[in-house]
């Protein structure tokens, strides 16, 4: 759609130059004709994807809730390993988790989201993929060193922006959706045992446990601003760097030539 739009914008303009009034009128006419069938198009997909993640979502969803009650009771497997640590999940020597932390936030949160991202990533990629194509064959015709030039500059990019940021906000986006599950669970854990709390008088150390938990979650939140931070000033410096690195490569490349 993007390409077409921009090939009939210059059939617009040449023949506005040229003052060829019936190549004009049809450009016209065939813009409008396009618009009317991809108005429809457009706004389907907007449906279409909120369908497809809403069937997945509910699949996968269900399909973990069969798992986690009837499969050789995971529940209380999950529980038992839970509460090993003090409510923790249980790690090995490297660190690494052996079991599930919050199964109720994996299963419901974590689903919506997986599915969402995922969805959104497809069609970002798809997307991607019919723009350069487009767009690739265009720049082709006009310099094919300059196109191959683009396509190792932004395989570059984007593999320094995922080495850089990508895994670090990984990490640490997990580590966030974690602290929120607990300190939401502990909260609710202090509600359902309100009266046991109240008779051993636990109210401050519930109070310092809770605070504990929110100030870990806000600690990590902070490193996610400073880390999205960067990724912004990372991705501002490459925008408005590379158009004046490619109009120098182009003027070095043209005074080569000549």
């Amino acid at each position: 759609m993007t390409a077409f739009e921009y090939c009939q914008q210059g059939e617009f303009f040449t023949a506005l130059s040229k003052k060829e009034e019936a190549r004009f009128w049809e450009a016209v006419a065939l813009y409008f004709g396009i618009i009317v069938v991809a108005i429809p198009v457009l706004a389907a997909k907007e449906f279409v994807l909120g369908k497809l993640g809403l069937l997945w979502r509910a699949w996968m969803t269900e399909h973990l809730i069969y798992l986690y009650f009837c499969h050789r009771r995971a529940y209380f497997r999950l529980s038992s390993q839970l509460n090993q640590e003090h409510g923790g999940a249980v790690q090995d020597e490297t660190g690494l988790l052996q079991t599930i932390d919050n199964p109720d936030q994996r299963i419901v949160a974590d689903v919506e989201s997986f599915s969402r991202a995922a969805l959104n990533f497809a069609v970002v990629f798809l997307g991607a993929g019919l723009r350069v194509a487009s767009f690739g064959a265009i720049l082709y015709n006009i310099s094919a060193w300059l196109s191959v030039f683009l396509i190792v500059y932004s395989t570059a990019m984007t593999g320094a922006v995922t080495w850089l940021f990508g895994k670090r906000l990984a990490v640490l986006n997990f580590i966030a959706r974690k602290a929120e599950a607990d300190l939401r669970c502990n909260l609710v854990r202090a509600r359902e045992f309100a009266e046991s709390i109240a008779m051993f008088d636990g109210g401050d150390r519930e109070y310092e446990r809770s605070s504990g938990m929110l100030h870990a979650l806000v600690v990590n939140n902070a490193h996610i601003i400073w880390t999205m931070f960067g990724y912004e000033a990372f991705q501002n410096a490459t925008q408005y760097l590379t158009g004046r690195a490619i109009s120098l490569i182009m003027l070095e490349f043209v005074c080569v030539c000549v």
